[in-house]
């Protein structure tokens, strides 16, 4: 009888099995790598998304042929260039025939819009604006005012305007501090004013229509936010004739008299100015298709 002995090599069997050390070590390798890998990951195909977001927006914006349109997406030597169509080439204003719009005081791009890599331009509400060559809508003309906005106090503030600050010829849109944080549209002597609540840190997008009903007043204007009608809680009625002052064009962030008080605090992205009314639906479609 042939005995079989089996005869162990520890060494060899050591060399077969993992030590704890190096499954510490191979654990923290593979966290290592995943939090450079996947972010990485994350962050290319979030920003493809956004490119692709960001290129539609544009696109469905500029087919309502704006008259003004700010992207913010670019700036070049102070200024940002207007995507709309308005061209005054026409008006012996001296001032730029594409209506971009000038940055003054220290009024910075900075990312932080809807998306971590869109851009917005930051009003620190001190000294910060945006003049536009862009005269503004005049008269009783039908127009439709759009913007994407977010901001830091519940104080009265300015988003825009243009005109002559005198009973109905004014056309100044801003927060009313007093009435909650709602958006408000001023004509001086009358205005109207929102129930919404939009002076809460968080984005908003925003609407303020007019359409000449043959007795032009600022009671018929209409308010939106976040793509719905928003309900006026006071109304003051004032005929309304916007007129337009020589040399002066339209501002953001700051009320159209240029005055010290009631600047916009927060930030400012996707702004469009059409001279004619968007309809409810067009309306419900820039705020469903501006959201990422």
């Amino acid at each position: 009888m042939t005995t079989i002995r089996l005869h162990t090599d520890a060494s060899a069997t050591a060399r077969h099995h993992i030590s704890l050390i190096e499954l510490v070590v191979f654990a923290a390798i593979v966290v290592m790598l995943s939090s450079v890998i996947v972010p990485a990951v994350y962050t290319a195909r979030s920003e493809a998304s956004f490119e692709r977001w960001s290129a539609a927006q544009t696109t469905m914006i500029r087919r309502r042929n704006p008259a003004v349109y700010y992207t913010f997406e670019t700036i070049t030597t102070n200024m940002f260039p207007n995507l709309g169509s308005a061209d005054l080439s026409f008006l012996d204003q001296g001032l730029s025939a594409q209506c971009d719009a000038t940055a003054i005081g220290t009024t910075l791009v900075t990312a932080g819009g809807r998306w971590h890599t869109k851009n917005a331009v930051a009003f620190d509400g001190l000294n910060d604006e945006l003049a536009s060559a862009y005269p503004g809508i005049s008269g009783a003309n039908a127009r439709t005012v759009c913007v994407w906005l977010k901001t830091f106090s519940r104080a009265t503030q300015a988003v825009c305007g243009w005109g002559n600050p005198s009973p109905g010829n004014l056309w100044y849109i801003g927060i009313d501090g007093d009435n909650a944080g709602a958006v408000k549209l001023d004509v001086f002597a009358g205005k109207v004013i929102g129930t919404a609540t939009v002076a809460d840190r968080r984005w908003h997008h925003i609407a303020v229509v007019f359409a000449d009903d043959g007795t032009p007043d600022v009671a018929d204007a209409r308010l939106f936010v976040d793509g719905r009608p928003d309900p006026l809680a006071i109304t003051v009625p004032q005929p309304l004739y916007t007129r337009i002052l020589a040399r002066t064009g339209m501002r953001i962030g700051v009320h159209p008299a240029a005055t010290s008080a009631d600047r916009f605090h927060g930030k400012i992205c996707e702004f469009a100015i059409f001279d004619r009314v968007l309809t409810d639906a067009e309306i419900k479609a820039l705020f469903e298709e501006g959201r990422p």
